[in-house]
């Protein structure tokens, strides 16, 4: 798998430490002061900020500040050659160009600075791209960043829409950041208060603050700050950038809680896998939200130093401040108990794999050399590997043992128990599988406010695959929840439908005067109608996203909402324009154009999205209802057998095919997709009553009787099943 590799982020918290009373501020005013003011008094914090990973986020090129070597150097990758060279104070990088051509492209910033340093380079227009050759500032050597040929074009390709560094990058390394985007021309015209990340990145503009502190009458205390140790506000400020998220708002304020700013992605696939262990780039946040410690009250700078961004312990020493006989009396709930011992871990201490974030914090490499470890502080679950196919850190050092071992072996740590405790992963994974018997599991999940609200947020988003009146009063109910985070994912769920019922107008209604942000946002995008919700925040939202596929995109499902079919149409096809490989884009235009009879065009949409990417799947299965409902068997065969092969757990997609090939003749491969779906739902009466009708008519009675008496035991007040297992029996005597 390709993972969007963007962001040259380190796993640290950017804010104050905890020794300190924690300085968050609710600013009057949004006019920052710089640096320099806060060094008057600040002078301590400064200097250690210097040694930061946050001060070398991004910088000017020089010659202290340029890791790589720009002598004249080489590299090649997958056949193409970039160089890297000096003149005078200016740095050059010739790389293949977004037409396929080399070109000499300067230098603007370096970005990052360990365990790589990328650079900045301009594209013209105001567009800045990062080139996906870096330097290694561990090995000292230039190396891509993926192990495969990136063709141009591809939104993968450095000067795709990934590595837009206006975007994608510089909110991140700057402070007081301003994108400013003109949508009429293409152009950018970015610029921010400091180049990289510094105080008032976290603090927020702080002029107000400095001038309180220049006034020699100046009250005691300073009113505009926040000061509270180990508040939501501190994780929240880190979560700025250390999130999966998109922007609601063009720009951050510093007032207002992260919700307010931001719609954090949920557990959801490709970011996570079912059991939320992190797979692409996900920068922490989300992680953290499923952990124990953030539920019992731990903060980014229990762990990390705020100023110079380092741990404040190393190894286990820095678990063992709280994992211990005689824990903090701030954690009540944590276990009096030895951790570094082989009845805990099963290995001998000071050994490999004896270390706490081994097994507990595994780590996933991103951009080629990059090594982050998953933040939710999880428990090895090996028989989660056994159920849905997840990874576990058993697995991932002993490479040459089944995950079965694992199992037995985990049993005999710790308290041995860890595999009889419920997981919301197998419900994750079934709803993914288009399992219906997933809905009474998400709904527990969703349900139960034991879990953390990341998690119930993704199982109402999981709802929405699942249209049955329990589903329905479930998101319904989580309209009305005390987590926002759950508020906003139902409301995005309820959009996802197919229609919206009538008994949830009002409660979404309701919710356009929520006091968060994201949910006002969701609940005013979800709305169906005459006419559109009269939200200007929405219209923020997607100004907020115009350089990218997805403004023009939310656009158009807003327009497809309210049955505004031209609308839409017009808002996915300037998505596609913003970029050509936006997937979303083309599967709504082409179902829009399905829908509308446009076979052709559709179809065209569908071969586009197999270009980009020849093993979707979903584009597969599509292709095959669009063209069987046009009549054409042999053509839905072909797609919905391929559909069938990569979304191998789809009972649906086996279904559709088996029909498809009972349509055109092929009864041996049909009768195999039909019992194929049915092993993988059961319970399941359309797949039931495809078989019986499929044997029925191959008279093959034995097995015709056997799936009808299979759907009445489904079903035994069902009248029609009992008459057509009746009907079987007498047909078979004659």
């Amino acid at each position: 798998m390709r993972f969007i590799a963007v962001l040259v982020v380190a796993l640290v918290a950017l804010v104050a430490a905890k020794v300190l009373l924690m300085k968050l501020p609710q600013p009057s005013t949004t006019t920052y002061a710089g640096t320099q003011s806060c060094k008057e008094c600040h002078e301590k914090e400064v200097a250690a900020w210097l040694e930061s990973h946050h001060y070398m986020a991004q910088l000017e090129p020089t010659a202290d500040t340029v890791l790589g070597d720009f002598e004249d150097a080489a590299f090649s990758h997958e056949g193409v050659e970039s160089r890297f060279t000096r003149r005078g104070d200016d740095y050059f990088i010739t790389a293949e160009g977004p037409d396929g051509k080399p070109r000499e492209f300067p230098v603007r910033y370096t970005f990052g600075w360990y365990p790589l340093q990328q650079y900045v380079v301009d594209l013209g227009n105001g567009r800045m791209q990062t080139p996906t050759v870096a330097w290694d500032s561990q090995k000292k050597r230039w190396f891509s960043i993926y192990d495969e040929r990136i063709e141009p074009g591809d939104e993968l390709h450095w000067c795709g829409p990934q590595f837009t560094w206006n975007h994608m990058c510089a909110e991140c390394h700057t402070t007081g950041f301003r994108k400013n985007y003109d949508a009429k021309t293409d152009s950018y015209d970015t610029n921010w208060e400091e180049i990289n990340v510094a105080c008032e990145a976290c603090h927020g503009p702080s002029q107000d603050h400095v001038n309180w502190a220049r006034d020699a009458d100046r009250d005691e205390s300073d009113p505009r700050l926040h000061t509270d140790p180990n508040g939501p506000a501190q994780i929240e400020t880190c979560a700025r950038c250390h999130s999966r998220r998109a922007r609601l708002t063009g720009e951050d304020d510093h007032i207002g809680a992260f919700l307010d700013h931001y719609d954090p992605a949920l557990l959801i696939e490709p970011l996570y896998f079912a059991d939320g262990q992190i797979r692409d780039e996900v920068y922490v946040w989300g992680s953290f939200q499923q952990s124990k410690m953030h539920g019992a009250g731990v903060v980014c700078t229990d762990c990390h130093d705020a100023h110079t961004a380092r741990l404040v312990k190393e190894g286990d020493a820095l678990c063992a401040e709280c994992h211990r006989t005689d824990p903090p009396e701030r954690f009540p709930t944590l276990k009096k108990r030895a951790y570094d011992n082989f009845e805990h871990h099963g290995h001998q201490p000071g050994t490999e794999g004896a270390a706490c974030v081994d097994c507990h914090m595994p780590a996933t490499v991103y951009m080629g050399n990059d090594s982050r470890r998953d933040h939710s502080f999880r428990v090895p679950r090996p028989d989660l590997t056994i159920a849905v196919g997840v990874p576990n850190a058993c697995g991932s050092c002993h490479l040459d043992r089944p995950p079965e071992w694992a199992v037995e072996a985990a049993r005999s740590m710790g308290d041995g128990k860890v595999s009889e405790t419920p997981h919301f992963a197998t419900a994750f994974a079934a709803a993914r599988n288009g399992d219906i018997r997933a809905a009474p599991d998400l709904i527990r999940i969703l349900h139960g406010e034991a879990a953390p609200a990341i998690v119930r947020a993704t199982a109402a988003q999981e709802l929405s695959g699942f249209v049955t009146q329990d589903s329905l009063e479930a998101l319904l109910d989580a309209l009305e929840d005390k987590e926002p985070l759950v508020r906003a994912a139902a409301a995005e769920a309820i959009g996802r439908l197919p229609w919206v019922p009538q008994l949830m107008a009002e409660p979404l209604k309701r919710l356009w005067e929520d006091p968060v942000r994201v949910v006002r946002v969701s609940a005013a995008q979800a709305w169906r109608g005459d006419k559109p919700a009269p939200s200007k925040e929405v219209d923020e939202r997607n100004d907020a996203l115009a350089d990218r596929a997805e403004g023009p995109y939310n656009s158009a499902l807003g327009r497809a909402r309210v049955g505004d079919q031209s609308g839409a149409e017009k808002g996915y096809r300037r998505a596609i324009d913003r970029d050509s490989n936006f997937l979303p884009a083309r599967f709504n235009l082409a179902n829009l154009l399905a829908a509308q009879g446009r076979v052709a065009e559709a179809e065209e949409q569908f071969g586009a999205i197999l270009k980009s990417d020849p093993e979707n799947g979903e584009a597969y299965y599509s292709l095959g209802l669009l063209v069987a409902e046009a009549g054409r068997m042999p053509d839905a065969a072909a797609a919905l057998k391929e559909a069938a092969r990569l979304l191998p757990g789809r009972a649906r997609v086996r279904y559709n095919l088996g029909l498809a090939l009972d349509r055109i003749e092929r009864p041996t491969e049909a009768a195999a997709a039909l019992e194929a779906a049915h092993r993988i739902a059961p319970r399941s009466p359309d797949f039931l009553h495809a078989l019986v009708s499929h044997y029925a008519q191959a008279k093959d009675w034995d097995a015709a009787i056997r799936y009808a008496k299979a759907l009445v035991t489904l079903n035994p007040d069902d009248r029609n099943a009992r008459r057509l297992l009746a009907a079987l029996v007498q047909e078979s005597k004659r």
